[in-house]
């Protein structure tokens, strides 16, 4: 009845609104359809920041910056061995951070430890095999997402402190090996195969959840797990583009209380449902599909079913994911799954009419998937070992790649987060509103000033043991004319 009524009221306040011209963010198309108004930004919203807030560029290694986030948070100690018994003596934290770099900056454990002083191979691939789980990094990820939270600055990047609204999306990598979690996906590889990394960020910057799955598969059935497997960051709205959405994903996300708020594209020919016996208007006088009608018994007949449902996903007894692939298995469609589908057009239908009547919404839902966008470009900028191709075919390590790359930029958002916290501390008394206003338009998702790539070292020390040829030997020496020589 609650359900009927707020859709009852949508329905009528939007089309009141409609009808009488006083909604400024919609207007009619010359075939009647509605065409949604986008106001421009403020001239200050778009301004640059008039001071620099972060070191000139490449000043800061990004070891520096692993080692100064783990001093406040000391995520490594979330890296645990394997083994609850017989545990050897542990790595100093320099191996760590190797480890994290070689598969977060997709550079490899051989190529890392080539390249690194004071870390061997057999060490290298010793901690990783027996500190780097899932599990492990999911938790160092939760101290370092923690942490940033927790910093008075971060709340300067949320337009809206009452509500936390976060975002997913995913992200296509090639897979450079043979491998049967990765499949074809002509849009984005052409011949080549490939994973999508399905990452969620909220409106402070921090990546809360990823995880990865073929790029054939659609990303919407991931949605509920990251709202439920994080322990940090507690959504009240959720917003994907629109490949995102489903309406089984409307109504898992009202059973736990997370207001699904998508970016919609072609409006024009969204289905809209009601309850029968609902006094509704024509929609096609807006140029809208007239409206169908739910099958409320369906959802009743269904109802203990649904909470038990829904029961099992908050205690984490099986993820949204693997859950709705069971349901999609059947031969024929299970009717706890044309329940919930049901229950999602409900409401799916008055979030579409709230998204035509409310133009901060609309614009809101565009802000928050305008950060998701940049992180996609921060995640290129950090996993540019081997051209950005996954080198791993096993699922595990592909994940395991995944999880450190964004271990990887998240103590980067919270180092620079740490710093302009300091840079705002440190400003004399009347410069800080105008201070906090330059971090307010600014992104932690910056890296211009991370050194990602190392050093080289143009020193004579450097080139004292280098190889060295003897080349009038070598130009002198003709093998073919040699009989000694190897045919």
């Amino acid at each position: 009845a609650e359900l009927q009524a707020k859709l009852a009221t949508a329905f009528a306040r939007t089309c009141e609104r409609l009808a009488a011209g006083t909604n400024p963010g919609v207007r009619p198309r010359a075939n009647g359809r509605p065409r949604f108004i986008t106001p421009a930004r403020p001239v200050e919203e778009d301004a640059p920041a008039t001071r620099p807030l972060f070191p000139g560029p490449g000043l800061i290694s990004l070891h520096e910056v692993l080692h100064t986030v783990n001093q406040e948070c000391h995520f490594t100690d979330c890296l645990t061995h394997w083994s609850p018994r017989n545990r050897p003596p542990r790595p100093a934290e320099r191996v760590f951070f190797a480890g994290l770099m070689a598969y977060g900056c997709n550079l490899g454990l051989t190529r890392m430890a080539h390249a690194t002083k004071h870390v061997a191979l057999a060490t290298l691939e010793n901690t990783v095999n027996w500190y780097f789980s899932l599990d492990n990094l999911r938790r160092a990820n939760d101290a370092v997402v923690a942490l940033t939270g927790k910093l008075p600055v971060s709340r300067l990047f949320q337009r809206h402190p009452e509500a936390v609204h976060t975002s997913s999306d995913g992200q296509k990598y090639y897979v450079a090996v043979d491998s049967i979690h990765a499949t074809y996906s002509y849009k984005y590889f052409g011949q080549e195969k490939g994973i999508v990394s399905y990452g969620f960020l909220d409106d402070r910057h921090r990546l809360f959840y990823s995880t990865t799955f073929s790029s054939s598969e659609r990303e919407a059935p991931y949605l509920v797990d990251g709202l439920l497997h994080n322990d940090v960051v507690e959504s009240t709205i959720h917003s994907t583009d629109t490949h995102g959405f489903t309406e089984v994903n409307f109504a898992l996300t009202a059973f736990i209380a997370v207001e699904f708020a998508p970016r919609i594209q072609s409006f024009q020919d969204q289905q809209f449902y009601a309850f029968a016996g609902m006094e509704v208007p024509d929609l096609t006088a807006y140029g809208l599909t007239p409206v169908k009608y739910i099958d409320r018994a369906l959802i009743e007949a269904q109802w203990d079913t649904l909470l038990r449902l829904v029961v099992s996903l908050k205690q984490k007894h099986v993820t949204a994911s693997t859950l709705l692939r069971r349901l999609n298995s059947y031969s024929q469609q299970h009717p706890v799954y044309l329940a919930l589908r049901e229950l999602g057009r409900v409401v799916r239908t008055e979030f579409l009419l709230r998204y035509m009547d409310d133009q901060s919404l609309r614009k809101r839902i565009d802000d928050q998937l305008d950060k998701l966008e940049s992180t996609h470009t921060f995640a290129r900028a950090v996993f540019y070992g081997q051209n950005g191709q996954i080198p791993y075919a096993g699922k595990e390590e592909q994940q395991l790649a995944d999880a450190c790359k964004r271990l990887v930029q998240n103590t980067i958002v919270c180092w620079n987060c740490l710093y302009l916290n300091q840079y705002l501390f440190q400003a004399p008394v009347p410069e800080r509103q105008s201070v906090a206003n330059a971090i307010a338009a600014s992104s932690p998702v910056s890296w211009q000033h991370i050194n990602l790539h190392g050093e080289f070292d143009f020193s004579d020390d450097a080139l004292k043991d280098s190889l060295r040829f003897d080349i009038e030997a070598l130009l002198a020496f003709n093998w073919e004319q040699n009989p000694n020589s190897p045919v």
